[in-house]
């Protein structure tokens, strides 16, 4: 009995920003994104730049713990896609916690 096994290797592109309380760019590598936008409560929308992924990445986002316990995830579905992301912070309380946060994505 043998096994056969195909392996194909993606050209996954990794990119790192961080952002500020308010949603500002503080930094990142290269110009990934293009825009971000404070929307109402804690939801920071960020715009990736044109032809920056081809199918939707991984991303991870960390948040800032100044003062209480925060955590970020994505907002509601199709909030995340190829051409940007939306991200929550809130407290452990369950309130919106405008915070700095860190956002790894990684994709083709």
């Amino acid at each position: 009995m043998g096994v056969t096994a195909a392996i194909t290797t993606l050209e996954n592109q990794h990119h790192y920003a961080r952002l500020t309380s308010g949603c500002t760019i503080a930094s990142q590598s290269g110009s990934w994104i293009s825009g971000s936008t404070l929307q109402s409560g804690a939801n920071c929308q960020l715009t990736f730049a044109n032809g920056t992924f081809t199918s939707t990445p991984t991303c991870v986002a960390t948040a800032e713990q100044p003062t209480s316990p925060t955590f970020c995830m994505f907002a509601a579905s199709g909030r995340f896609t190829t051409s940007g992301v939306t991200v929550y912070c809130s407290a452990f309380n369950g309130s919106s916690a405008n915070t700095s946060f860190d956002l790894v994505c990684s994709g083709n």
